[in-house]
């Protein structure tokens, strides 16, 4: 079963970043936000950095890109 992704604000990630790092390294993944508007990706390293698929974005039910 997939985890949902998990919405923070950079002030949240900021004080809470060692945890969030351990988070992220048992699976979980964080949209980090500022004023509401998603300004980063806290994901694993195995899942890659190419070029941004919003479409798979979308069907994962990240937040913004359900354009």
């Amino acid at each position: 079963m997939e985890s949902a992704v998990k919405t923070i604000s950079v002030e949240e990630a900021a004080e809470t970043f060692e945890r969030c790092v351990r988070e992220v390294e048992a699976g979980e993944e964080f949209l980090i936000t500022r004023d509401g508007q998603a300004v980063a990706r806290l994901v694993p390293a195995d899942i890659g950095f190419g070029p941004l698929d919003r479409a798979a974005l979308r069907e994962r039910g990240w937040p913004g890109y359900d354009r």
